[in-house]
């Protein structure tokens, strides 16, 4: 631990993420010179670096083409040894 050393640090609640509730930020030194909108820039980097959220409808397609194309090519298989 260092003592006697100081940062600024950003804590957002609300992520409005699937994985996490809260993220913490820590602040270069010069941040409150050049006057940037933390919050904004903060709510920017959480959106660029969230993970895409999936259709809950399209869970199931995946499953059934692969089912239904094993099922072809077994019955294309058989198919040929009984000719």
């Amino acid at each position: 631990m260092v003592k006697g050393y100081k940062r600024n640090v950003v804590l957002l609640k609300s992520t409005n993420s699937d994985i996490f509730d809260m993220a913490y930020f820590i602040m270069k030194d010069d941040v409150k010179e050049r006057g940037i909108d933390v919050i904004g820039e903060a709510n920017r980097i959480l959106e660029e670096n969230s993970l895409p959220r999936r259709r809950a409808g399209v869970r199931w397609l995946a499953p059934v083409l692969s089912f239904l194309c094993g099922t072809a090519v077994s019955s294309l298989i058989m198919l040929a040894l009984l000719l």
